[in-house]
Protein backbone atom coordinates (compact mmCIF):
# COMPACT_ATOMS: atom_id res chain seq x y z
CA UNK A 1 0.00 0.00 0.00
CA UNK A 2 1.25 3.09 -0.80
CA UNK A 3 2.32 5.71 1.94
CA UNK A 4 2.35 9.08 2.36
CA UNK A 5 5.93 10.15 2.15
CA UNK A 6 7.77 13.82 1.38
CA UNK A 7 6.39 16.80 1.00
CA UNK A 8 2.50 16.91 0.63
CA UNK A 9 -0.16 20.03 0.93
CA UNK A 10 -4.61 20.54 1.49
CA UNK A 11 -6.76 21.70 -0.83
CA UNK A 12 -10.39 22.60 0.06
CA UNK A 13 -11.26 24.35 -3.02
CA UNK A 14 -9.94 23.30 -6.50
CA UNK A 15 -11.71 26.23 -8.39
CA UNK A 16 -10.50 28.51 -5.55
CA UNK A 17 -6.74 27.71 -6.11
CA UNK A 18 -6.89 27.34 -9.74
CA UNK A 19 -8.10 31.10 -10.16
CA UNK A 20 -5.19 31.99 -8.02
CA UNK A 21 -2.84 30.00 -9.80
CA UNK A 22 -4.27 29.98 -13.74
CA UNK A 23 -5.20 26.37 -14.34
CA UNK A 24 -4.29 22.91 -13.62
CA UNK A 25 -1.69 22.85 -15.55
CA UNK A 26 0.32 25.82 -13.76
CA UNK A 27 -1.05 23.94 -10.48
CA UNK A 28 0.88 20.98 -11.61
CA UNK A 29 3.80 23.33 -12.36
CA UNK A 30 3.90 24.47 -8.95
CA UNK A 31 3.33 21.59 -6.73
CA UNK A 32 6.24 20.11 -8.53
CA UNK A 33 8.48 23.03 -8.17
CA UNK A 34 7.64 23.20 -4.58
CA UNK A 35 8.51 19.01 -4.22
CA UNK A 36 4.89 18.04 -3.37
CA UNK A 37 4.59 14.38 -3.57
CA UNK A 38 0.99 14.87 -3.55
CA UNK A 39 -2.03 17.62 -3.43
CA UNK A 40 -4.66 16.62 -0.67
CA UNK A 41 -8.25 17.34 -2.41
CA UNK A 42 -11.20 17.48 -0.70
CA UNK A 43 -13.17 14.49 -1.78
CA UNK A 44 -16.83 14.36 0.08
CA UNK A 45 -17.74 15.45 3.59
CA UNK A 46 -20.66 12.94 5.04
CA UNK A 47 -21.89 11.19 2.13
CA UNK A 48 -21.84 14.18 -0.03
CA UNK A 49 -19.31 14.01 -2.98
CA UNK A 50 -17.20 17.57 -3.24
CA UNK A 51 -17.76 20.17 -5.94
CA UNK A 52 -14.17 19.50 -6.46
CA UNK A 53 -14.76 16.00 -8.03
CA UNK A 54 -18.28 16.69 -9.24
CA UNK A 55 -17.20 18.65 -12.55
CA UNK A 56 -13.88 18.40 -14.67
CA UNK A 57 -11.53 20.28 -12.94
CA UNK A 58 -10.44 17.07 -10.82
CA UNK A 59 -9.78 15.34 -14.17
CA UNK A 60 -7.99 17.89 -15.43
CA UNK A 61 -5.64 18.43 -12.43
CA UNK A 62 -4.94 14.53 -12.21
CA UNK A 63 -3.95 14.33 -15.90
CA UNK A 64 -1.44 17.40 -15.56
CA UNK A 65 -0.33 15.78 -11.96
CA UNK A 66 0.19 12.57 -13.88
CA UNK A 67 2.68 14.74 -16.07
CA UNK A 68 5.05 15.97 -13.36
CA UNK A 69 4.94 12.86 -11.13
CA UNK A 70 2.79 14.43 -8.30
CA UNK A 71 0.26 12.03 -6.86
CA UNK A 72 -3.40 13.40 -6.16
CA UNK A 73 -5.00 11.90 -3.45
CA UNK A 74 -8.52 12.44 -1.28
CA UNK A 75 -9.26 13.60 2.17
CA UNK A 76 -13.15 12.60 3.71
CA UNK A 77 -14.95 14.50 6.42
CA UNK A 78 -16.45 11.52 8.18
CA UNK A 79 -19.98 12.10 9.96
CA UNK A 80 -21.34 8.21 10.56
CA UNK A 81 -23.94 8.92 12.88
CA UNK A 82 -25.26 5.48 13.02
CA UNK A 83 -24.04 1.97 11.75
CA UNK A 84 -25.99 2.46 8.29
CA UNK A 85 -24.64 6.30 7.70
CA UNK A 86 -21.42 4.67 8.58
CA UNK A 87 -21.38 1.83 6.17
CA UNK A 88 -22.98 3.93 3.83
CA UNK A 89 -19.78 6.31 3.99
CA UNK A 90 -17.39 3.97 3.96
CA UNK A 91 -18.57 2.21 0.57
CA UNK A 92 -18.90 5.88 -1.27
CA UNK A 93 -14.98 6.60 0.12
CA UNK A 94 -13.75 3.03 -1.47
CA UNK A 95 -15.94 3.52 -4.83
CA UNK A 96 -14.66 7.43 -5.03
CA UNK A 97 -11.14 6.25 -4.41
CA UNK A 98 -12.07 3.73 -7.88
CA UNK A 99 -13.84 5.98 -10.06
CA UNK A 100 -11.15 8.98 -9.58
CA UNK A 101 -7.83 6.61 -9.64
CA UNK A 102 -6.85 7.97 -6.17
CA UNK A 103 -3.15 7.58 -4.89
CA UNK A 104 -4.92 7.49 -1.49
CA UNK A 105 -7.32 8.86 0.99
CA UNK A 106 -6.67 11.10 3.79
CA UNK A 107 -9.41 10.78 6.90
CA UNK A 108 -9.53 13.86 8.38
CA UNK A 109 -11.96 12.41 11.61
CA UNK A 110 -12.40 15.44 13.79
CA UNK A 111 -14.83 15.90 16.91
CA UNK A 112 -15.95 19.53 17.32
CA UNK A 113 -18.61 21.75 17.74
CA UNK A 114 -17.86 24.38 14.89
CA UNK A 115 -19.53 22.09 12.35
CA UNK A 116 -20.62 18.78 11.36
CA UNK A 117 -17.59 15.90 11.57
CA UNK A 118 -17.83 12.60 13.29
CA UNK A 119 -20.86 11.86 15.08
CA UNK A 120 -20.12 8.09 15.90
CA UNK A 121 -18.93 6.10 18.11
CA UNK A 122 -15.89 3.15 18.08
CA UNK A 123 -18.34 0.86 16.41
CA UNK A 124 -19.44 3.27 13.50
CA UNK A 125 -15.80 4.57 13.28
CA UNK A 126 -14.98 0.72 12.72
CA UNK A 127 -17.53 -0.10 10.54
CA UNK A 128 -16.52 2.42 8.30
CA UNK A 129 -12.73 2.17 8.43
CA UNK A 130 -12.62 -1.86 7.98
CA UNK A 131 -14.36 -1.16 4.73
CA UNK A 132 -12.04 1.07 3.15
CA UNK A 133 -8.88 -0.26 4.75
CA UNK A 134 -9.92 -3.53 2.82
CA UNK A 135 -11.11 -1.95 -0.49
CA UNK A 136 -8.30 0.77 -0.80
CA UNK A 137 -5.60 -2.06 0.27
CA UNK A 138 -6.85 -4.19 -2.54
CA UNK A 139 -6.09 -1.84 -5.00
CA UNK A 140 -2.97 -0.52 -3.52
CA UNK A 141 -3.88 2.82 -2.31
CA UNK A 142 -2.59 4.64 0.51
CA UNK A 143 -5.23 5.83 4.12
CA UNK A 144 -3.85 8.14 6.61
CA UNK A 145 -5.42 9.88 9.39
CA UNK A 146 -5.70 13.32 9.89
CA UNK A 147 -7.30 14.33 13.35
CA UNK A 148 -6.76 16.28 16.44
CA UNK A 149 -3.16 16.92 17.25
CA UNK A 150 -3.14 15.91 21.15
CA UNK A 151 -5.87 12.86 22.01
CA UNK A 152 -5.84 13.87 25.33
CA UNK A 153 -7.48 16.77 24.82
CA UNK A 154 -10.42 14.92 22.61
CA UNK A 155 -11.13 11.70 24.71
CA UNK A 156 -14.93 12.16 22.92
CA UNK A 157 -13.52 10.59 19.75
CA UNK A 158 -12.56 7.05 19.01
CA UNK A 159 -9.16 6.99 17.89
CA UNK A 160 -8.04 3.61 17.99
CA UNK A 161 -10.93 2.05 15.16
CA UNK A 162 -9.41 5.02 12.81
CA UNK A 163 -5.32 4.60 13.61
CA UNK A 164 -5.43 0.72 13.34
CA UNK A 165 -6.85 0.72 10.30
CA UNK A 166 -4.43 3.50 8.46
CA UNK A 167 -0.80 3.39 7.71
CA UNK A 168 -0.06 6.64 8.59
CA UNK A 169 -0.59 9.27 11.12
CA UNK A 170 -0.83 12.76 9.70
CA UNK A 171 -2.21 15.00 13.18
CA UNK A 172 -2.90 18.47 12.81
CA UNK A 173 -0.41 20.35 14.46
CA UNK A 174 -2.00 23.97 14.15
CA UNK A 175 0.51 26.37 15.78
CA UNK A 176 0.10 29.56 15.37
CA UNK A 177 1.27 32.05 18.44
CA UNK A 178 2.44 28.47 20.45
CA UNK A 179 5.80 27.77 20.27
CA UNK A 180 6.35 25.25 17.24
CA UNK A 181 8.63 22.81 18.98
CA UNK A 182 6.43 22.71 22.09
CA UNK A 183 3.38 22.33 20.33
CA UNK A 184 4.91 19.33 18.00
CA UNK A 185 6.59 17.66 21.54
CA UNK A 186 2.84 18.06 22.80
CA UNK A 187 1.26 16.08 19.84
CA UNK A 188 4.07 13.35 19.61
CA UNK A 189 3.93 12.39 23.39
CA UNK A 190 -0.23 11.83 22.66
CA UNK A 191 0.89 9.72 19.61
CA UNK A 192 3.35 7.87 20.94
CA UNK A 193 1.03 6.58 24.16
CA UNK A 194 -2.32 6.18 21.09
CA UNK A 195 0.26 4.70 19.12
CA UNK A 196 2.33 2.55 21.85
CA UNK A 197 1.52 -0.99 20.18
CA UNK A 198 2.41 0.56 16.59
CA UNK A 199 5.58 2.07 15.15
CA UNK A 200 5.11 5.81 15.64
CA UNK A 201 8.46 6.53 14.07
CA UNK A 202 7.67 5.07 11.01
CA UNK A 203 3.58 6.42 10.75
CA UNK A 204 4.04 9.81 12.43
CA UNK A 205 3.68 12.48 9.66
CA UNK A 206 2.90 15.97 11.18
CA UNK A 207 0.62 18.59 8.96
CA UNK A 208 1.56 22.35 9.84
CA UNK A 209 -0.36 25.56 9.21
CA UNK A 210 0.57 28.19 6.29
CA UNK A 211 -2.84 29.68 6.41
CA UNK A 212 -3.17 33.89 6.38
CA UNK A 213 -6.57 33.60 6.48
CA UNK A 214 -9.79 31.76 8.20
CA UNK A 215 -9.59 30.31 11.25
CA UNK A 216 -5.86 29.69 12.02
CA UNK A 217 -4.33 32.58 10.16
CA UNK A 218 -0.64 34.18 11.10
CA UNK A 219 -0.42 37.76 12.00
CA UNK A 220 1.74 38.53 9.05
CA UNK A 221 3.46 36.61 5.40
CA UNK A 222 6.78 36.90 7.86
CA UNK A 223 5.38 35.02 10.16
CA UNK A 224 3.82 32.44 8.13
CA UNK A 225 7.33 31.43 6.22
CA UNK A 226 9.40 31.68 9.55
CA UNK A 227 7.23 29.00 10.99
CA UNK A 228 7.23 27.04 7.86
CA UNK A 229 10.89 27.07 8.01
CA UNK A 230 11.25 26.38 11.41
CA UNK A 231 8.79 23.35 11.22
CA UNK A 232 10.44 21.59 8.22
CA UNK A 233 13.35 22.03 10.03
CA UNK A 234 11.80 20.66 13.33
CA UNK A 235 10.33 17.83 11.56
CA UNK A 236 13.36 17.03 9.60
CA UNK A 237 15.61 16.72 13.19
CA UNK A 238 13.62 14.29 14.40
CA UNK A 239 13.76 12.30 11.34
CA UNK A 240 10.00 11.61 10.25
CA UNK A 241 9.19 10.03 6.51
CA UNK A 242 7.23 13.36 5.51
CA UNK A 243 4.74 16.15 6.26
CA UNK A 244 2.01 18.43 5.00
CA UNK A 245 0.29 21.35 5.49
CA UNK A 246 -3.20 22.94 5.74
CA UNK A 247 -4.08 24.33 3.65
CA UNK A 248 -3.00 25.87 -0.24
CA UNK A 249 -6.38 28.01 -0.48
CA UNK A 250 -5.18 30.23 2.74
CA UNK A 251 -1.26 29.97 1.59
CA UNK A 252 0.40 32.84 1.14
CA UNK A 253 2.19 33.52 -2.51
CA UNK A 254 5.03 33.65 -0.62
CA UNK A 255 5.38 30.74 0.64
CA UNK A 256 5.85 29.11 -2.80
CA UNK A 257 9.43 30.09 -3.00
CA UNK A 258 10.21 29.60 0.08
CA UNK A 259 8.94 25.75 -0.62
CA UNK A 260 10.84 25.76 -3.98
CA UNK A 261 13.98 26.46 -2.34
CA UNK A 262 14.15 24.04 0.86
CA UNK A 263 13.33 20.54 -0.86
CA UNK A 264 12.31 18.05 1.86
CA UNK A 265 15.42 16.08 3.36
CA UNK A 266 12.23 13.07 4.47
CA UNK A 267 11.36 10.65 1.48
Amino acid sequence: MKRVVGRNIYITSLSTVLAKVGGASQLAELADKCHFKALWLRLARGKTLDANFSGGHAHDLRAALDQVGVELWGWHVPFCANQNEAATEGANVSAWAEQFDLGGVIIDAERTNESPRFRGHAAEATTYMTRIAHDLAAHDRGLALSSHDQPSLHTDLPFEPFLSNVNDNCPQVYYRTENIITRLDKSVHDYKIAERTRNFQDRYRPTGNVTISGDIPFSSVHACLTATRNFITAVEQRGYGGYSFWCMDEAPQELWPLLEDLPPAVS
